[in-house]
């Protein structure tokens, strides 16, 4: 087991809901946030890109297709709050 050093709180997502909020992608990989433009990675949430349901599902879909390397995080899940997480490979 690895632990990744996020900053967030987990938390239900509503089916209903989902389609409206803005999301963040994790590279499990590179440890890092990507970058808006969709073209590298960055260390602070705060430079992280936003990205609508639809283009972090794909983008995630796309990354995943082997092994779990990117995971999509809700925008209001995030705090400055940090946490970690457990992922299993």
């Amino acid at each position: 087991m690895q632990m990744f050093p996020i900053t967030l709180i987990l938390g239900k997502i509503r089916m209903n809901e989902e389609t409206e909020k803005l999301y963040v992608i994790w590279s499990i990989e590179h440890q890092a946030w990507w970058k808006q433009t969709k073209c590298g990675y960055v260390e602070h949430i705060s430079d992280a890109g936003h990205f609508p349901f639809t283009e972090s599902e794909h983008i995630v879909k796309l990354s995943n297709l082997i092994r779990t390397e990117e995971i999509m995080i809700p925008i209001n899940q995030i705090t400055e709050t940090k946490k970690s997480i457990n992922f299993r490979k």
